[in-house]
C-alpha cells in the first residue's frame, strides 16, 4: 500500500519501507490542539498531545506534551510568528527551560512554504541540517502533506505527516517518523 502521491513520488520522497516507522493518528483534541496516538493503541508509552497557543502574547504558541492532555510533561515548545524565523526548543521547557536546546527554522522557498530548514545539533554534539518538505497541499486542509529529511539525503525520509484533506472531521492525518 502506498502512502505517498505522485508529486512526491516524482521527488523520490515518500516512504516505501514501512516497518522501520512508528506509525501515529493525529486527532482534534480542542478547538485548535491536537492528540497524536500510536496506531496500536496497545502502545501506552507513545502518546502526545499538542497545545496550540499562538493566539496568547509572551507564551510559546505551541507545547508538545508527553501524555494524552495539556497535564504531561513538556518536550518541546515552538514560537510560530506571523513573519519572520519560528523558533522551537527541545526539552522540558516548564520545569528545566535552562536546558532546552533552542533551534531556528526558516522557510526557504522564496515566493511558497515548501520548504523549511533548520540545524539541529544531536546528543553527540554533531550538528546536522534537516528540510520539511511539502509533497501536497490538501483540498480544503489548514496543512499539506510534508517529509522530513536530512539535507542532502532526500532519498531517506525521517518522517511523514499525511493529511485527510478535505474529510478530517476527528481525524486530522497520519504521522510516521522513522525509529533509529
Amino acid at each position: 500500500k502506498r502512502y505517498y502521491d505522485s508529486i512526491a513520488a516524482a521527488y523520490g520522497l515518500g516512504i516505501l519501507d514501512q516497518d522501520e516507522f512508528m506509525e501515529y493518528v493525529v486527532y482534534d483534541a480542542f478547538i485548535t490542539n491536537l492528540r497524536i496516538c500510536p496506531v496500536h493503541l496497545t502502545d501506552s508509552g507513545h502518546y502526545y498531545y499538542v497545545e496550540h497557543r499562538s493566539f496568547l502574547p509572551h507564551v510559546p504558541g505551541v507545547i508538545l506534551r508527553h501524555g494524552t492532555d495539556k497535564q504531561g510533561k513538556s518536550l518541546g515548545v515552538a514560537h510560530l510568528p506571523l513573519t519572520g524565523s519560528n523558533t522551537f526548543g527541545v526539552g522540558d521547557f516548564e520545569t528545566s527551560p535552562l536546558s532546552v536546546r533552542w533551534e531556528k527554522m526558516e522557510n526557504t522557498g522564496f515566493w511558497t512554504h515548501m520548504k523549511y530548514k533548520f540545524v539541529h545539533e544531536l546528543n553527540n554534539g554533531e550538528m546536522k541540517a534537516f528540510n520539511w518538505i511539502r509533497t501536497r497541499n490538501n483540498l480544503m486542509d489548514d496543512q499539506g502533506d510534508l517529509v522530513l529529511v536530512e539535507e542532502g539525503k532526500d532519498e531517506l525520509v525521517l518522517a511523514e505527516y499525511l493529511g485527510k484533506g478535505l474529510l478530517m472531521w476527528k481525524k486530522r492525518g497520519r504521522l510516521r517518523i522513522r525509529e533509529m
